[in-house]
């Protein structure tokens, strides 16, 4: 592993790796470490003001002149010149240790206050916009109950959620390796996110704190499942999620999308990050009303949508 410690100027100090709170869950060393291929090494910066305040950094993972990364900031509201400078001064280091190329995976701007001061800075900064994918999420910060989430949704998934209350359905988190894997085999997308009860037992322990499965069940079986990451304080990932083939009426997803809004509110949590919509114009009819985490049925639970920019820049020799 590389750590830049050796920024030093007047404005802004850096030191090595150690408390990485407030990094994005997937931006921490000790989790991108885990999929680190022969080669690949973890490449980080942390920026100080002239003060000694950490404003944040950008961590990833180098292949060759190539570094993947993400960008954090420590404030939930920082200025346009504190970003600008992380970006500025980060780049600079990541150039003196032989980085030509930086690809930043931008979350959208639902996770945080920064997000758009973050797409703004690095457009303007001369970044090329290497792919927009559309992102849905689930907006619970002006929720004071489930009920008022509820009472939100539209006229078919309010129908469909008293129908499926009717049923003999139990939602819950799994308990141990077999409904782990039972609920595993439901799941739809995110295939490097979608980890084995092994996975998390083994080389990908540092991950099992921040995961939970939970699944819909039916006769003690699940029949739906979603993976779900904290991967911020107040933001949770739906990395996949899914259902079998269980000739109910009504897609149970919608019974267990509001036991994680009734989960995400007691424990702080404002956003729901649904994940992105692979194809738009693949979404629609019967398989959307299904469920398999299409577009069609997260706007039918009040998702929202925003693009999410990956972002590339050459720096130079």
């Amino acid at each position: 592993m590389t750590l830049l410690s050796d920024v030093r100027g007047p404005e802004s100090v850096a030191v090595g790796v150690a408390d990485e709170s407030w990094r994005g869950l997937f931006h921490r060393t000790a989790i991108q470490s885990i999929s680190l291929r022969p080669g690949q090494q973890c490449l980080s910066t942390r920026i100080h003001g002239a003060d000694g305040r950490l404003f944040g950094g950008i961590s990833g993972v180098r292949d060759g002149t190539v570094v993947e990364a993400g960008l954090d900031l420590v404030s939930s509201r920082a200025t346009p010149a504190v970003v600008a400078t992380v970006l500025r001064r980060s780049l600079e280091k990541l150039g003196a240790q032989g980085v030509r190329e930086v690809e930043l995976h931008l979350p959208p701007a639902c996770h945080s206050d920064n997000e758009p001061l973050v797409q703004f800075t690095v457009l303007n900064e001369g970044f090329t916009v290497r792919s927009c994918e559309l992102n849905q999420h689930l907006d619970l910060s002006h929720l004071r109950s489930p009920r008022q989430w509820v009472d939100e949704l539209r006229r078919p998934a309010r129908s469909a959620l008293d129908r499926l209350h009717a049923k003999d359905l139990q939602v819950r988190e799994v308990r141990g390796r077999a409904e782990w894997e039972a609920g595993r085999q439901l799941l739809h997308g995110g295939a490097d996110l979608v980890l084995s009860w092994d996975d998390l037992a083994g080389a990908r322990a540092p991950l099992a704190p921040h995961v939970r499965m939970v699944c819909v069940f039916r006769r003690g079986a699940p029949i739906a499942a979603a993976l779900v990451y904290r991967v911020r304080p107040a933001v949770e990932l739906v990395a996949a999620w899914g259902e079998s083939d269980h000739r109910l009426a009504h897609s149970p997803l919608v019974l267990l999308a509001a036991e994680l809004v009734e989960q995400a509110l007691r424990q702080g949590v404002q956003t729901i990050d649904l994940g992105q919509v692979s194809d738009v114009a693949a979404v629609a009819g019967e398989a959307a009303e299904r469920g398999h985490g299409s577009a069609q049925l997260a706007r039918s639970l009040s998702a929202r949508e925003q693009p999410r920019l990956t972002v590339a820049t050459t720096l130079a020799a």
